[in-house]
């Protein structure tokens, strides 16, 4: 491991994993008491807008003091990302074909010395991760609308309440692993940290000035951080769980409702075509906001074709 200062509050440093790097960058406060955080990005190598968010964020702190202690991993997949280049693949890992999101565990004090690729990532990602007051995975959606994975509402981000929030509450009760559970790192606190997923839009390609808004965003996050604030008493306007809407036929998906958009139940979200011209409507059977769309737009039989926010449980 190879550390050098880069400017007055910020040091990098490289990790290795399997011969591939990882660059950690931490970013010290000015205030000695000040609470903590992590933040990674890459986690699945296809998913990039987060990478150049950080990157964006990262530069601002270079010139100017950082709210609290931050360690930033924007490029938190290096194995990945080589497959993603080499054969466009990047959810899962190779060979083994592991959803990368699926590889952690809980405690690290727990887990056993590994020899895979999947194990000896999850093992350097929760040491990485371990200590901080609060950890945020940054991902994007395979085509989608921004959103954030909660564990709880207690437990969310205080500055994202504009967003869409599918809300958890025990890991072994959620079907989409877009969270790890992490020991907090206060010496005094025994409490049980589990991330927050930030969801980034993918619906559209991304421009510098995109980047720029989100990492913004973040830093407000941040700042509310430093100023100790908990999230509002009063939910979001958009909560609920994640469900999917199954097509019935192999074929294209035509969206008929954008990413974003309430739906009612019974409501047509999306029109499979297959290639003989058969037409098969996917109808939310709930209150929905759809917020995930297939990118190739191929749908196949039985397989998801839109991830929506289910909102029958706001009644």
């Amino acid at each position: 491991m190879n550390s050098h200062p880069v400017g007055s509050a910020v040091t990098v440093r490289t990790e290795l994993i399997f011969g591939q790097e990882i660059r950690v960058f931490d970013i010290t406060a000015a205030r000695t008491d000040a609470p903590s955080m992590y933040i990674q990005s890459g986690l699945h190598p296809n998913e990039t807008t987060g990478c150049g968010v950080l990157h964006s964020l990262l530069a601002r702190y270079e010139s100017e003091s950082c709210p609290v202690n931050l360690r930033l991993v924007p490029h938190v997949n290096p194995l990945g990302w080589r497959t993603y280049i080499e054969n466009g693949s990047g959810r899962v890992s190779y060979p083994n074909f592991i959803n990368w999101n699926r590889i952690f565990s809980g405690d690290i004090s727990a887990l056993p010395d590994r020899p895979t690729i999947e194990q000896g990532m999850a093992d350097l990602l929760l040491r990485l991760s371990s200590g901080y007051d609060h950890v945020m995975d940054v991902h994007t959606p395979e085509c989608g609308w921004p959103h954030v994975y909660a564990p709880g509402l207690s437990g969310r981000l205080n500055i994202f309440d504009d967003l869409p929030h599918i809300i958890f509450a025990e890991p072994e009760l959620f079907t989409f692993a877009d969270y790890h559970v992490r020991k907090s790192g206060r010496p005094e606190s025994t409490t049980i940290r589990r991330s927050v997923t930030l969801e980034l839009p993918s619906h559209r390609l991304q421009s510098v000035r995109d980047l720029d808004y989100w990492a913004q965003r973040l830093h407000d996050e941040i700042e509310s951080i430093r100023e100790l604030r908990v999230p509002s008493s009063t939910p979001p306007a958009l909560t609920g769980s994640m469900i999917d809407l199954n097509a019935r036929i192999d074929g294209i998906c035509y969206l008929v409702a954008e990413p974003g958009q309430r739906c009612g139940a019974g409501d047509v979200i999306a029109t499979i075509v297959d290639p003989q011209g058969n037409r098969d409507e996917i109808r939310a059977a709930v209150d929905v906001v759809p917020l995930c769309y297939r990118r190739s737009a191929v749908a196949r039989a039985g397989g998801w074709a839109v991830r929506c926010l289910s909102l029958e449980s706001r009644g």
